[in-house]
């Protein structure tokens, strides 16, 4: 059936007479309006070049409606280029005109927010697309990439999470660790993660969802952050929550060339550099980057003397879940290894366009990003406080076990009994001198790393055929991730290979409608590999029809209309995912934008289907020592499985004072049916997963599994526990939930070259109906209690300086309120970053976290905030609950240097 749509689309377009010369005779006029890609706001002073190929025909400005017209304009194709104070160059490739005809266009721009001068903006040019006019209609925010490098960060993650609105998921205060992203408190595989448009990644709900760890910044133009429920992006990625696009560099009309080199603290450094240009009818951008770090820790040896409560030589039969402390020079040796927090991260970026004729253009591009980091020092940086240990060690006393040779240890009622190479080979220790010599550091051992890496490969082919524009579009997307957890296991490796079919068409219906249909089929092949567990292979397919309508019928009103029609191979279900946006402009200063959306969102295959348990790691467990709390030891299908909906309004209210001043206010109201829930169930649940827990543990010679879980309990909580302590974690659908709030931004002009800007908003996020019987085992489920980890408040001010002569200088504070996912209070941090550009040369240095505000080095286990519990939470403090303080990283510096030719 695709063969013969696509056979049929060639032929068509083969077969495409030219214009008549009779109907290009006479003069044509083109109008049209430049818009603000996020507020929809119009831009006054825009400068308007027409060209046609390299000749400059003509030159307009944009009036304080930002509406621009070239009059008396000979029949012909032209290219459009945009350049605004303010904003990132945009152009038009391609507006065809007619003889004796008005053509109208609209086209947006990005907003550029960074310390990068113009000269440094040209290699970057956005080509003006139908995605970015889309952009107008919805409840966005586009980040410039560049702010990345400026502030230091070396994620594109570590800038998103500054967004009121989003949130992101950290395992650990490393900088290059695990990261996940949310919008508006949902979970964070519920956002689609995009590539120019095409989802990426992990597809489905309560997956693993796209690791943010590899989101480069370099060789991306542009990350726009889309709010709101509704298929997204050219190719309808289904979300519930919104998306993040990285649009990749564009080809420019002229040559440019960058090489930066970059250097920091840390043992940071940074190379990279990009070309764009063309050659003859042969576009081309090309990238290329490898950024590392140690990030937080210098490569050394460290001793885990956190592990030494949990003997990995010795066990006592009489209670064979008990842990015991030892600090025999033989198990420090075993517990003292190399410690480093590398980060490694490379990109590229290849992307031709070639342009057959006026009418046919063929775009390819290939992406590839990797990351590694040593898991030793990233994610492994779990620390036992004194006072958490102390804890512990009270609960301890009078603790007595079965030495090595037969006898019995005889502590008294106020000391325990701790191994050491003494002639008695125990000592008695007060629970003071045991947290002294138990706290510190609680690695998960050697040899553990982890990588992730994304191959993709993007085809699009264009042909106009009079005022219709066809487009075959496809793609192919790698994505996979390996955790190495020990020498001898568990090991993960998953693969998703996600393809994608897009065939479209849009054409004028009417003088003021903009349509267009089309057809999209995706397909995602998932591949699982772990030890312990049989390989699995689960897919994930779709076919979707939409219809999209852009009805501008005057200057002051505009519609859009979203339409996807979409059926799933996997549920068997028919899904309707409308968007609708209704745009109001009453002046060229004010702009009111209601919008409404509902999408669909389906489980990730792999939750649903019925395979073995994945068992977790002993060692990676950080325990609830609450009494009858559950520990995860890994994670469990369940086959009831069903979709989760979502319905959003929107309204939005924009008014530009001055060219320099915008202020925004957004309302938003979402309402989610069958949510997945992510909780523990007892072992018994799933008896088959109980035979696992008894093979022997690989790393742990001696015990099975389940001994080596309780005694990974037993070390940090006391006691002997047993197998009741253990659980699963399953989702399952329960109940609804509500997302509601506000965002209020904008960017003043204070005196010339200075601009104040300001975000700031709101995150209500609840679970309603939620069973009694899930609330027993899962006490962070909470019916009309804010999400853990969700903060209600966040925002942030910058400060920008610029000025002719090349000089930039900006500086910014975050605000993050309470509840948020370093586990701590209401946190504030600031950055600043100062360029100058003298010629080609621009050299900037920036500071990352200038205060030390809320940073950290280890993640401080039981010290993090208590975290609220429904009532049957039988936690009293955040030591029973283990709770983990994480930090952000140190100050850090970062200079760099670059040459453009």
């Amino acid at each position: 059936m695709l063969s013969r749509i696509i056979t049929g689309l060639l032929a068509l377009v083969v077969a495409a007479a030219p214009l008549g010369a009779g109907a290009q005779s006479q003069s044509a006029t083109i109008t049209g309006r430049i818009l603000d890609v996020s507020q929809g706001l119009a831009i006054p002073a825009a400068s308007v070049q027409l060209e046609q190929g390299q000749k400059t025909i003509a030159n307009a400005t944009t009036d304080a409606n930002g509406t621009f017209t070239f009059s008396d304009v000979a029949p012909a194709e032209y290219s459009l280029l945009v350049v605004a104070r303010g904003y990132v160059s945009t152009r038009v490739p391609s507006l065809i005109v007619l003889g004796g005809q008005t053509t109208q266009l609209q086209t947006a721009m990005i907003r550029s927010e960074s310390t990068t001068t113009t000269l440094k903006e040209i290699g970057r040019v956005v080509v003006a697309s139908r995605e970015a006019l889309q952009a107008t209609t919805t409840i966005n925010q586009s980040v410039n990439p560049a702010a990345i490098q400026d502030y230091g960060y070396t994620r594109a993650s570590d800038v998103l999470t500054t967004i009121p609105g989003v949130n992101t998921w950290h395992t650990s205060s490393s900088v290059g660790d695990d990261v996940n992203v949310s919008i508006r408190g949902f979970d964070a595989s519920e956002t689609a993660t995009l590539l120019d448009g095409h989802p990426i990644g992990p597809i489905g709900a309560f997956g693993n969802g796209f690791n943010y760890k590899v989101s480069p910044f370099w060789g991306i133009s542009n990350m726009n952050v889309i709010f709101g429920s509704g298929a997204a992006g050219l190719y309808g990625a289904s979300t519930i929550a919104g998306a993040v696009n990285f649009e990749t560099l564009n080809p420019t009309r002229t040559r440019h060339a960058d090489f930066e080199q970059g250097i920091g603290n840390n043992g940071h450094s940074l190379s990279g550099f990009t070309a764009t240009g063309e050659l003859g009818k042969l576009g081309y951008a090309v990238a290329g980057a490898v950024q590392g770090t140690y990030g937080q820790f210098i490569p050394a040896n460290r001793t885990q003397t956190a592990n030494l409560a949990a003997s990995q030589v010795y066990s006592d039969p009489t209670q064979p879940n008990l842990a015991i402390p030892d600090l025999t020079a033989a198990n420090v040796a075993a517990n003292t290894y190399n410690v480093t927090g590398d980060y490694l991260q490379k990109n590229a970026l290849l992307k031709l366009d070639y342009q057959f004729s006026s009418k046919t253009q063929v775009l390819a591009t290939a992406t590839n990003w990797q990351t590694w980091n040593d898991k030793t020092g990233e994610g492994d940086n779990d620390y036992l406080p004194y006072g958490y240990v102390l804890n512990t060690a009270q609960g301890l006393a009078g603790q007595n076990f079965q030495l090595p040779n037969g006898s019995q240890t005889a502590c008294s009622s106020s000391t325990i009994a701790v191994l050491n190479d003494s002639p008695a080979n125990y000592a008695c220790m007060t629970p003071a001198q045991y947290a002294s010599a138990f706290s510190g550091p609680a690695g998960g051992g050697t040899g553990r790393w982890n990588a992730s890496r994304l191959q993709d490969y993007h085809a699009r082919v264009t042909q106009q055929i009079g005022k219709s524009q066809f487009i075959v579009d496809g793609f192919v997307d790698n994505f996979t991730s390996d955790e190495h957890k020990s020498p001898a296991g568990p090991f993960y490796f998953d693969t998703y290979t996600t393809h994608g079919v897009l065939l479209s068409d849009e054409f004028g219906f009417g003088k003021n409608n903009d349509v267009t249909l089309g057809w999209y089929t995706q397909h995602q092949l998932h591949n699982a590999t772990k030890t312990f567990v049989p390989n699995g292979t689960f897919g994930l397919t779709s076919n979707s029809y939409f219809l999209r309508d852009n009805w501008t019928p005057n200057l002051k009103f505009s519609a859009f209309a979203d339409l996807w029609y979409q059926y799933s191979y996997n549920t068997r279900q028919n899904n309707f995912d409308p968007r609708l946006s209704l745009v109001y402009r009453p002046t060229g200063r004010d702009v009111v934008r209601v919008t409404g959306g509902r999408a669909y969102s389906e489980p990730e295959p792999s939750l649903v289907a019925a395979f073995a348990p994945s068992l977790g790691a002993p060692l990676s467990i950080n325990p609830v020592c609450a009494p009858g709390a559950l520990n995860s030891v890994g994670t469990v299908p369940n086959t009831q499985l069903r979709t989760e909906s979502a319905v959003d309004e929107e309204v939005a209210y924009g008014h530009r004072f001055n060219a320099s001043t915008v202020v925004q206010l957004d309302f938003y109201n979402a309402n989610e049916q069958n949510p997945i829930l992510s909780g523990n169930v007892p072992l018994s649940a799933y008896g088959q997963g109980i035979p696992l827990l008894q093979a022997p543990d690989p790393n742990n010679p001696g015990n099975t599994l389940e001994q080596s879980f309780l005694q990974r309990i037993a070390s940090q909580c006391g006691g002997n526990p047993t197998a009741a302590a253990l659980g699963w974690t399953q989702t399952t659908n329960a109940g609804t939930a509500r997302y509601q709030g506000f965002d209020l931004n904008g960017t003043i002009g204070i005196v010339r070259n200075l601009v104040l800007g300001v975000d700031y908003g709101t995150q209500s996020a609840q679970y309603q109906g939620v069973p009694i019987a899930i609330q027993q085992n899962n006490a962070q489920l909470i019916n009309g209690g804010q999400f853990v980890q969700v903060p209600l408040h966040k925002g942030n001010v910058s400060l920008t300086y610029a000025n002719a002569s090349g000089l930039h200088a900006s500086m910014e504070g975050v605000y993050v309120g309470a509840n948020n996912w370093l586990n701590r209070g209401a946190f504030w941090y600031a950055n600043a970053a100062i360029s100058q550009t003298t010629g080609p040369v621009t050299v900037s240095a920036g500071v990352n976290n200038v205060f030390n505000s809320a940073a950290s080095q280890w993640g401080y286990v039981g010290y993090g905030v208590m975290q609220p519990q429904n009532q049957f939470g039988t936690a009293t403090n955040a030591f029973d609950q283990g709770t983990e303080l994480f930090g952000l990283p140190f100050r850090q510096f970062f200079l760099t240097a670059s040459i453009k030719v």
